[in-house]
């Protein structure tokens, strides 16, 4: 459960803008939203803010909009958190580049309504990468060696173990970890399996 919903005490503090709360769900929601942002940043080739120096503005200003007064007394504490601050997100993401005079180009999907932005879903495409990437990248050297070797370079079980110096047996332990730790993110991160499998349908197409 996400961590404003599995802890009472904790929500009242951060609705009361208390400091230690709000740096605590700062701490928490923080490398999510940031991943969040560098997924958008692909996805609207804005390279520059695909490196962590350029996005740390952004990242502020996202929180300092979730924190404000208003956004705290409106949420309820029983909806996921995460879907306010994506949609924050986005809304800053897209406020940056019209400054820099920049043509948005951008479905509809990604750029909700403010009077739906409390609400609106995940758009699952990027929600989905944005996951996996940080999932990705928190792998231990023994699993990130399988993912690279299997889903980046495409080698089949018997080229990926000769290229790993393992057994097929030990190959398969270590995809099943794979796979079960990042179906664990991915419901960490609110995404169900059916908007998964649609979203990885609409890359393959």
């Amino acid at each position: 459960m996400p961590l404003l919903q599995r802890d009472p005490v904790l929500f009242r503090a951060f609705a009361a803008g208390e400091q230690l709360a709000l740096e605590r769900a700062y701490r928490f929601y923080a490398p999510q939203v940031d991943a969040y942002l560098r997924a958008l940043a692909g996805r609207l080739s804005a390279r520059d803010y695909a490196q962590t120096s350029h996005r740390s503005d952004l990242l502020q200003d996202v929180f300092i909009r979730a924190f404000s007064q208003p956004v705290r007394q409106s949420y309820d504490g029983q909806r996921p958190f995460r879907p306010y601050l994506y949609a924050i997100a986005r809304n800053c993401f897209v406020d940056v580049l019209r400054r820099r005079a920049r043509e948005v180009v951008i479905s509809p999907e990604l750029l909700p309504l403010e009077s739906e932005a409390p609400t609106v879903p995940d758009p699952p495409d990027v929600l989905v990468a944005a996951v996996v990437h940080q999932y990705v990248s928190e792998l231990p050297n023994k699993l990130r060696g399988v993912y690279e070797q299997r889903y980046v370079s495409g080698l089949a079980q018997l080229g990926a173990c000769q290229a790993l110096g393992l057994t097929r047996q030990q190959l398969r332990t270590r995809e099943a970890r794979l796979r079960r730790g990042l179906r664990q993110a991915l419901a960490q991160a609110g995404v169900p399996m059916p908007q998964v499998a649609a979203a990885s349908a609409r890359r393959a197409g």
